[in-house]
């Protein structure tokens, strides 16, 4: 295990403006690619609507219209940045880790590499997971919530493709739970028997997030509530291989 030489405050300083601008056009690159993806993709969006599942017969589906004149356009605009943004992801977080590369040692580096290649697997795992159950799950709840055969259901298509990029991107989220949970106890920052501990109080924390983020109603609630959790225990059992992995196979007989 290795550890570079120091460098000097202004060549570190120049080493960080390099890695910024080098960032920043990977960034620009990723939006360019991002804006010819754009209408693929609010196409992919839009077309949920027309298949949400779990309606009455009697409840029409919502229609999606534009308002304004330059609300297609923006629309575009914030699509190509969140997928920008995604693009461009693996490309700033190897320069993050070159940067932060010479005061590593060796494993250290590879740990950084490795947390990095998986939240960005676990992330688009997350958005091919909310894009299949969870955002249409959540258009049928609200649809049936808000069913009344005397208002037309009109969604424009900014409020649309916002509410559905927020859903995809906090499913994309909330998978890394259990990510982040091995990651710390394969450091040896926090203890695997130290998450089953705090499992109460992680059970209101969820509930409290769950009633935030999810439909107003009570089953959305204890839908989201449910595999939140269930991520969490995972993150436990993922924590817990990840310490008797480091401790070379042997047993931890504490109980968690």
């Amino acid at each position: 295990m290795s550890v570079e030489p120091k460098q000097p405050f202004m060549e570190h300083l120049d080493e960080l403006l390099l890695r910024l601008r080098k960032s920043f056009m990977f960034l620009v690159f990723g939006f360019v690619i991002g804006y010819a993806l754009s209408e693929y993709f609010i196409n992919v969006l839009s077309s949920l609507v027309k298949q949400i599942p779990y309606l009455p017969a009697s409840s029409p589906l919502p229609k999606i219209m534009s308002t304004g004149p330059f609300e297609i356009f923006w629309v575009h605009i914030r699509v190509s940045m969140v997928l920008g943004a995604f693009i461009a992801f693996p490309l700033v977080a190897w320069e993050v880790s070159k940067f932060v590369s010479p005061g590593l040692k060796d494993a250290e580096r590879s740990r950084v590499r490795f947390l990095f290649f998986s939240i960005y697997g676990t992330f688009l795992l997350g958005i091919f997971l909310g894009y299949q159950w969870v955002l249409p799950a959540v258009l049928s709840a609200i649809v049936r919530f808000n069913h009344n055969p005397d208002i037309s259901n009109l969604w424009t298509l900014s409020t649309y493709v916002n509410n559905s990029l927020g859903v995809l991107i906090v499913t994309a989220l909330l998978i890394q739970l259990p990510v982040i949970m091995t990651h710390l106890s394969a450091w040896g920052w926090v203890q695997a028997k130290t998450w089953g501990r705090v499992r109460r109080q992680a059970i209101v924390v969820n509930a409290v997030v769950s009633g935030i983020l999810s439909p107003p109603d009570i089953q959305s609630m204890i839908a989201m509530m449910v595999p939140v959790h269930l991520l969490y225990e995972a993150g436990i059992i993922f924590s817990k291989i990840a310490e008797w992995m480091n401790n070379g196979g042997k047993k931890n007989d504490e109980k968690v």
